[in-house]
């Protein structure tokens, strides 16, 4: 191939290099090129936008479900420790501990989807509040003073308090009813047993107490744990969420910078893509018209074997009916007929008729036999001259056509670079416009908390007042440059031992050609000398190299030639042995397919005289002697048809067996049919 051409497959990879290896400059540097995949526009920063809303509705979502999981948790703990201590306190009452364990509650503030359900309870407390309220008012405006709801609240509230203090005294007085009860029965006197056995029952209840106890506090210490857990999981995710709120801003300001951007880029993007669809169009028109025009050349190729086909019959015709010496004149003229061109007559050309039948009869005045040569050969002659020159007028139109096709690629070809200019500046133009906007966003300012650990900029190991000159990276971006800084080094070094090795290589070669070229020099000498001694001068071996070169290839084209006879012969022979063979298979078929057709009818007749014996098989039987005997008769008679029948269908069978082994010749995929 040429040196400055370039080649198709380096081209696509440079390209999909340049798309998808990355730009690690700035994007605040004048020379960054935004990358196509990373091209923001409207749409993307609304999905953008929708997506990091989704992002805080699921996390928002996950929170709630592990508040509310521990919410089940502390429902289920409450009923849990309620009923240790319903144990615990009747283990203290046995004890005579006074410590009343106190229970725990969740209130109806925790859960306020219950807001809206109110039962039989609430009801009738409501019920009894109002009634006490009608009361007060009653009474007040019975003596004559103009209370108000405050006071009425204050007695509901006084009349709440004396039930509560009338159910402490009571619960007080049984508490001193027990405490009496266990003094009476501490002044029985006792058994060592019972002693023995109150010890016992003791220590089980103090150990049991401890357990209940314990167990208490565990759980209790486990949902301190997990509320602290949750609460510290709440305030980092109220700084996400404030971060997002900062974030959503600054989307919200780059939609509206990116709105303004909008038409134009879409206009822009329209006028790429119709470039990049005429491309197409023009690459499938062209892709359409190579196919035709290969086929077009299949096409003359076809006309030319024909030609010589043609001349090639001619040849044979006239070796094999004017071999002799004597007819060396005869196979002139006949040649110089056969060569001679005939006017054609056109369909265009009708109204001049009288003139083509005057030229075509002037020139088959001068067409005539020459001396020696039969009317049959002449006739064949004439008829080649005519498929020649059919062959020839058929080569000429596919020229034309080929011509006229190899015209319009032509053109196509110039309106591909035409459109491949244009597409490259639409490219260039979206380019610099993308520039433009990222240089338009990169103007808006982004609120971005940070951490002190996040910050890695120190000037002599200390932070420096004034930041702004810093540049911020993710994690991912560091570790990504790291990782390419690190892939960059090994390949230097990868390179710089390629490099040593070729400069060695380099070195050994040098040597190599200089160790060679004074071999050739020696090698030079003495051939000059031995020309010299032999010829008495130096010859130039390069003209005799060039001399049989040519022999080589004028030889080569002769055996070429001779070949390419020699199987234009052979394939005209085949082309009529094929022809031969076919006509043979299709007189077969036919013989076969009457044959079939004869056997149809034969079954066919068969089966009736089957079923008219059969008929009259079932028949009631004659009662006189002379229906009998007829019946008989007819009865040989028609066995007698049947097997002559039979003989018949056997006979036609093997002859159609015989015909088709006979077809085997003609078509090997061919077999006799069978019944």
């Amino acid at each position: 191939p040429d040196k400055d051409k370039e080649d198709p497959g380096d081209r696509k990879l440079l390209e999909h290099a340049s798309a998808n290896i990355g730009d690690f400059k700035l994007k605040s540097a004048p020379d960054y090129i935004v990358p196509e995949s990373q091209r923001i526009n409207t749409e993307k920063k609304r999905r953008q936008m929708v997506l990091l809303m989704s992002s805080v509705q699921t996390v928002k979502m996950q929170y709630n479900k592990k508040f509310l999981a521990l919410r089940d948790l502390k429902k289920i703990l409450c009923e849990k420790i309620n009923k240790d201590n319903v144990e615990l306190k009747a283990l203290n009452l046995k004890l005579g501990i006074n410590e009343v364990p106190t229970d725990v509650h969740m209130t109806k503030d925790e859960w306020p989807e219950n807001r809206d359900q109110v039962t039989d309870e609430d009801l009738e407390e409501f019920e009894n509040i109002l009634a006490e309220r009608a009361k007060a008012k009653a009474g007040n405006a019975s003596a004559g003073f103009g209370g108000g709801e405050d006071d009425d609240e204050k007695e509901v509230e006084q009349k709440v308090e004396e039930k509560t203090k009338a159910q402490e005294d009571i619960s007080e007085r049984k508490r001193r009813l027990r405490m009496l009860h266990k003094k009476s029965l501490q002044a029985i006197p006792l058994s060592n047993a019972d002693r023995r056995r109150r010890s016992i029952n003791e220590l089980i209840f103090r150990r049991r107490r401890e357990i209940l106890k314990h167990r208490i506090e565990v759980a209790k210490g486990s949902f301190d744990k997990s509320l602290r857990t949750l609460r510290s999981e709440k305030t980092r995710l109220d700084v996400d969420l404030k971060a997002t709120d900062l974030r959503m801003l600054t989307l919200l300001e780059e939609l509206k910078l990116l709105s303004r951007f909008e038409a134009s880029e879409k206009e822009m993007l329209e006028l790429r893509k119709g470039a990049i669809d005429s491309k197409v169009a023009i690459q499938n028109d062209m892709k359409f018209i190579t196919a035709e025009l290969d086929k077009k050349k299949a096409a003359v190729t076809t006309c030319r074997l024909e030609e010589k086909k043609i001349k090639t019959i001619f040849e044979d015709l006239l070796r094999n009916h004017l071999g002799t010496d004597s007819d060396d004149s005869a196979k002139h003229q006949l040649h110089r007929i056969f060569e001679k061109k005939v006017k054609r007559k056109r369909q265009s050309d009708q109204a001049d008729s009288d003139s083509d039948d005057s030229d075509s009869e002037d020139s088959e005045d001068q067409d005539k036999i020459p001396a020696g040569c039969s009317e049959e050969v002449f006739n064949k002659v004439i008829l080649l001259r005519a498929k020649l020159a059919n062959a020839a007028e058929a080569l000429q139109g596919i020229k034309k056509a080929c011509s006229q096709t190899e015209t319009k690629f032509k053109s196509l070809k110039l309106k591909l670079e035409t459109v491949e200019k244009e597409l490259t500046k639409r490219k260039h133009d979206l380019q610099d416009f993308q520039k433009t906007k990222q240089t338009a966003l990169n103007q808006i300012k982004m609120n971005l908390p940070l951490r002190l650990s996040q910050i890695e900029y120190t000037d002599d190991g200390s932070m420096p007042g004034d930041i702004s000159q810093a540049l911020i990276f993710t994690l991912e971006q560091k570790q990504s440059l790291d990782r390419n800084l690190q892939k960059v080094k090994d390949e230097g070094k990868l390179l710089q031992r390629k490099l040593a090795d070729l400069k060695k290589k380099h070195r050994e070669l040098k040597k190599d050609i200089k160790q060679k070229q004074q071999d050739i020099s020696a090698e030079e000498r003495k051939s000059e000398n031995v020309q010299t001694l032999k010829f008495g001068k130096k010859i130039d071996l390069k003209i005799l190299r060039q001399v049989s070169k040519d022999d080589e290839i004028k030889t080569c084209k002769k055996k070429l030639e001779e070949m390419e006879e020699a199987d234009f012969l052979s394939l005209a022979d085949w082309d009529s042995k094929i022809k031969r063979a076919k006509d043979n298979l299709s007189k077969v078929v036919k013989m076969n397919t009457a044959s079939l057709e004869k056997v149809e009818m034969l079954r066919k007749t068969k089966m009736k005289l089957e079923e008219e014996l059969n008929s009259t098989a079932k028949q009631p039987k004659m009662s006189t002697q002379s229906g009998i005997e007829r019946l008989q008769l007819e009865r040989e008679e028609m066995l007698k048809l049947m097997k002559m029948q039979e003989n018949e269908i056997s006979a036609l069978k093997a002859e159609i067996y015989v015909l088709g082994r006979k077809s085997d010749g003609y078509n090997t995929s061919y077999a006799p049919m069978q019944r």
